[in-house]
């Protein structure tokens, strides 16, 4: 049994005569069960007009360092998409740390983000900025060395709607994904083989499903995460290979059924750091 993502229903509170009803802030984050808003661009227009400065979703660039040079391995010559960017300074750092010379985008659906992004971000650092949604403003035809997602996918998981969504746009990004290439996906979304969360199992199920549609080619999944600490706190990281040819060459409905046979997933679980 799988249960789908979304928001549980609760209770409608009326307001006392007399009393004032209270307003959220314009760009807040949504009361608790309303979480389903995260799957929608109006939401995060209002909260980026409201909120313009830079912010970090889950792991800024030091976070995540150690696992592109050590793990990943980049080269400085690395293109570089980011999904979903916001404000991120994500890509402004990896280029003033040395990758100089790769093509470094971000794309995000809120054009109020990417306006501050790019106010923001000194032009002498070459960064390109995309309003849209990811299934239109990557274009597939461009190849990218890395794909990094920090939190886009779990904002359209959010919403029961945004399943087909999400596994669209993990299908597309993926073949933007050069062979070699990875596809970095950071998540409170936490797996560990043998585990039984509904919730979660669902997020890899859509996730990967979308991924691995496209059967032309086979991907290893490396899950990075710190030992006993709540996901909440610390982002698991998702690291998706794209390895080689599929010696399938033509899409069945087989291959829908059995695609996940082609996924080899490996967890990485490391010491928390005193």
């Amino acid at each position: 049994r799988v249960q789908t993502m979304g928001a549980p229903t609760t209770p409608r509170r009326r307001c006392p005569r007399g009393a004032k009803k209270k307003k959220q802030k314009l760009g807040a984050a949504p009361a608790r069960g309303a979480e389903a808003v995260y799957a929608t661009s109006a939401y995060w227009d209002a909260r980026y007009a409201a909120r313009p400065e830079r912010f970090e979703w889950f792991l800024n660039y030091d976070a995540l360092k150690p696992l592109f040079r050590r793990v990943v391995r980049l080269r400085t010559t690395a293109r570089v998409l980011d999904v979903g960017c916001g404000t991120s300074t994500l890509l402004a750092e990896m280029r003033r740390d040395g990758f100089s010379a790769g093509r470094l985008v971000g794309v995000d659906v809120s054009r109020a983000a990417i306006d501050a992004a790019q106010r923001a971000t000194p032009k002498s650092l070459r960064i390109e900025f995309r309003c849209g949604d990811a299934r239109t403003a990557c274009d597939v035809a461009s190849s990218f060395d890395v794909v990094v997602d920090k939190g886009t996918l779990d904002a359209l998981l959010s919403s029961r709607a945004g399943h087909e969504a999400a596994a669209d746009v993990a299908s597309h990004v993926a073949r933007c994904v050069v062979p070699g290439g990875v596809l970095v996906v950071c998540s409170h979304h936490r797996i560990l083989l043998g585990g039984d969360d509904d919730k979660d199992a669902t997020w890899l199920r859509v996730v990967a499903g979308g991924v691995l549609k496209e059967a032309r080619w086979r991907w290893s999944l490396d899950v990075h995460c710190l030992a006993r600490a709540s996901s909440a706190d610390h982002p698991t990281v998702y690291v998706f290979t794209k390895r080689r040819r599929s010696p399938r060459l033509e899409h069945t409905e087989r291959d829908d059924r059995d695609r996940d046979r082609d996924l080899a997933i490996e967890v990485h679980e490391y010491a928390e750091e005193k």
